[in-house]
This record gives structure tokens, sequence and C-alpha cells, in this order.
């Protein structure tokens, strides 16, 4: 049962965006922010606590991070922000700081809670917090949502098909090594044929996608899907029915063909009502990677997250995955 978030970056554009949005599901009786612009954050408490007055029985406040104490759920999307990037790799040494320093205050003030990061690069500092905090796997994941929910719709885009319909995944890291599965690809369930042509669109629209983002030079993130893709990811881990925990099913992005046979880190299904979403994960073997954060699909568990869904991959996919693999490991050597 979660009662209290407390969000790290709580002034900022994800961390306000995510407080309004989670605050008005009503499903959580108090959001905590945390950070370090006062005057910000302040004005963001007058005007949450007003909507929040008339739209949500869900409380707010706000501080430092002794806001976390009695936190069951943690969001970091704490940032330096700054300066338009070529790569989300160019944050490392900027927000390295920031996240040992988040690393010590949520082990000692909130100690049972799940840690969800947003923080870029996030697939090595999900790494870098285990390091920190010595916790269990289970308990901390980075957000990659919006690499499969992006996938979906620009292969809707390219196929003149309506978003909403589609489904697909992108596994490996939340940065320019993704894995779109285009064997994974599907609309209103069924099957679809991608032409060469069409798969090379789409793939160099996912490819410049970060780079035409910056290009605009706006100095914001993507706050209002990073926002909804993380009440999904929420939805999809933590507001299930106790007995649904461990029984895993597949999202409507995942096609039962494409699991793999019962082996060590697999399992088969589906069970109905059960919840799959995407996370970056800590890996033990799955996928024949280990010791590596990357984008999986993963299901509930008792501590936040309980398995990995292998899917069988084409070749190109495993090829292409074990290099983003590579990638992620040879950015986190470079974390002291």
């Amino acid at each position: 049962m979660i009662k209290k978030i407390a969000i790290i970056g709580g002034a900022g554009g994800v961390g306000s965006t995510l407080a309004f949005f989670l605050g008005l599901k009503n499903r959580f009786e108090h959001i905590s922010l945390i950070g370090h612009r006062r005057n910000l954050l302040e004005t963001h408490l007058i005007d949450l606590r007003e909507c929040f007055g008339e739209e949500t029985d869900t409380t707010v406040s706000g501080g430092g991070y002794q806001e976390l104490d009695g936190a069951d759920l943690v969001i970091m999307a704490g940032a330096v922000t700054g300066d338009k990037v070529s790569s989300r790799d160019d944050y490392l040494k900027a927000n390295l700081n920031l996240v040992k320093e988040s690393a010590r205050e949520i082990k000692n003030r909130a100690p049972q809670s799940l840690l969800i990061s947003c923080t870029a690069p996030v697939d090595a500092y999900v790494m870098v917090f285990l390091r920190e905090m010595g916790w269990d796997r289970h308990r901390l994941l980075g957000f990659c949502r919006n690499d499969s929910l992006r996938f979906r719709h620009l292969a809707a885009r390219v196929l003149k098909l309506q978003p909403g319909l589609m489904s697909g995944n992108v596994l490996g890291e939340h940065g320019a090594t993704q894995v779109p599965l285009f064997s994974t690809l599907r609309y209103k369930g069924e099957p679809l044929t991608v032409t060469f042509e069409q798969k090379a669109k789409i793939t160099h629209l996912l490819s410049t996608w970060y780079g035409y983002w910056q290009s605009q030079n706006s100095q914001r993130t993507t706050t209002w899907t990073s926002a909804t893709s993380i009440w999904r990811t929420l939805e999809a881990l933590l507001l299930v029915p106790k007995e649904a925990l461990g029984c895993p099913d597949q999202p409507g992005a995942i096609n039962q063909a494409h699991q793999t046979a019962p082996g060590p880190g697999a399992f088969t299904g589906p069970w109905p009502g059960q919840k799959v979403t995407m996370g970056s994960v800590l890996l033990k073997g799955e996928y024949g990677l280990s010791e590596v954060a990357l984008g999986v699909p993963i299901c509930p568990g008792p501590l936040g997250w309980g398995h990995v869904l292998e899917l069988k991959l084409w070749p190109e996919e495993q090829e292409a995955l074990i290099k983003s693999a590579e990638k992620v490991k040879a950015l986190y050597q470079s974390c002291s």
C-alpha cells in the first residue's frame, strides 16, 4: 500500500507535473516535494494545495530531504539542467554528486521504500544507486517507458495508424543504443508487417528524436509524457492485488509467441489480470546479460518489481542488446 510518495526534484518540470498528475488520481494519501529552489517550490505548493483542496483528498508538502521520512515510494526526478546537449550521457558528471547525495538520504530516511529514478543517464545511475545503497535490485528501477511509447507513436505515424491501438517495445539503454523490437509491433493485437523502407524511417526518427528536441533549446524536458508514463508504471507495478503478485501476464505490447521457454529468470504465461511494464533494472542472467541495468519488460513483485519477462528476440535484436549493455557498462565505469 502506497500512502506517501516523495519526489526529489519536486520544483522541476518532471517532479511538479508528476505531483499534479498523481494527486488528481486520488490514489495516494500524501505527496512530498523535495527541492533546493525553495521559492519555486513554495509557489508549487500553494498552487497544488489550492487545486487539491477542490479536486482530490491527496495532501502535499515540501522542503528538504526530511520530506523523505516515512515515504513508501521515492521518485528521483532531480537533475542539473542547463545548456542543450547532444546526448543524455553529457549529464553523467553533472548529476553524479546529486545522485550520490540522494542515495545516502533515501537509504537513511526511507529504508523500506521503492525507488524509481528518472535522472539521466538512467541506466548507469540505476547501477550507481544500487552500489551506494546496497539494496535488493527489486526495489529499484530506472524509468524508461517513454522509449516504448515513442516507438509506438512514431511507428503509427509512419504507418498511418492510430497510436492508441499500437503496441511494441524498446529494450536496452535509455539513450542512443536503445533497441526497438520490430518483432513486437502489433496493431489491434495483430502482428504488423513493416517494409524495409518503413523500418528505416521509423529507426531514423527514433535515432534523431533527442537531437531534434535539444535543437529547440527550450530548456525543458518531456514533462507531460513522463508524468503519464510514470503513472502507467506505478499502476502496473504497485496498484495490483496481492494475490496477483508473481503471476505475470503480457501487456498489449508483448505477444505470448515471443516468450521464452521456462528457464532461469524466465517464466511463461499469461495469467489473467496481471500487468507488465518497462523498467531499467539490474540484470542477473536475463537475456544472457549480467551486472548491467537495461530497460526490459518487468512484472510486479512483493518488493516492487518481481521478474523480468524474457522475449524471444531476432538475432539482430539480441546483438544490438549486447552492444547496448556494453555501452552502459562503459558509462558506469566512469562513475567513480
